[in-house]
């Protein structure tokens, strides 16, 4: 992209985030999100979402 000539900032706030205060809100920024029962790619299916789904954070768990 800069070797196009634009301007962009590469970031990624994970939230729950001290610094944010009370902004736990994110958007899904995939055309389909899983939500699952567990942090874990095998455990149930609960629901998806679709891109620009607004969504609460409630807890984020590490990915390993």
């Amino acid at each position: 992209m800069k070797e196009s000539g634009l301007n962009f900032e590469d970031e990624i706030e994970i939230l729950p985030a001290k610094k944010l205060g009370d902004k736990i809100y994110g958007v899904v920024n995939l055309s389909v999100a899983n939500f699952r029962s567990k942090p874990d790619h095998p455990a149930e299916l609960v629901t998806q979402a679709i891109l620009g789904t607004p969504v609460k954070i409630y807890k984020i768990f590490p990915i390993i």
